[in-house]
């Protein structure tokens, strides 16, 4: 089996451009730009694909961060 990938400097749809099309369509339609079915199945099919008992979604890198260490139990330095 042949990994997809993914060029580093220009991530953009190639063969798989009418499902990106599709879901697209179906959050526009659904109103649901934040949270909602799409997030939430995104979230299960990225858990399951990568061996994790569970994945959280962020909208950003410094979210991903904060609750990567606030996971670890890594806060602020008290004297």
């Amino acid at each position: 089996m042949t990994a997809a990938r993914l060029s580093f400097s220009a991530p953009a749809p190639h063969e798989d451009l009418p499902a990106v099309d599709a879901a697209i369509e179906r959050v526009v339609a659904s109103g649901w730009y934040v949270l909602g079915p799409e997030v939430s199945a995104f979230e299960h099919e990225f858990a399951d694909a990568s061996g994790a008992p569970a994945a959280v979604g962020v909208g950003t890198g410094t979210d991903a961060l904060a609750i990567a260490l606030r996971a670890l139990g890594i806060g602020a330095v008290t004297r």
